[in-house]
């Protein structure tokens, strides 16, 4: 049986390598009716993120998550 209950939250998080690969997955998964039936989906409040800046370790990418989570 399906989960997708579980994953609602208050904001989703998406990472993305920005490549065709990518992006034919991620608008896979958004036409998916499991991802329609999110709360957080339906609130507008799901976001996509550069997987390389959110995985990095230094300053600069720690800056630029605070700049996508505002």
């Amino acid at each position: 049986a399906e989960m997708i209950h579980l994953m609602d939250g208050d904001g989703l998080f998406l990472f993305s390598s920005r490549n065709q690969e990518a992006n034919r997955i991620l608008k896979q998964l958004q036409n998916s009716p499991l991802w329609k039936q999110l709360k957080v989906v339906q609130q507008n409040r799901a976001y996509i993120v550069d997987h390389s800046t959110w995985r990095s370790r230094n300053i600069l990418a720690a800056n630029r998550v605070i700049d996508d989570l505002f």
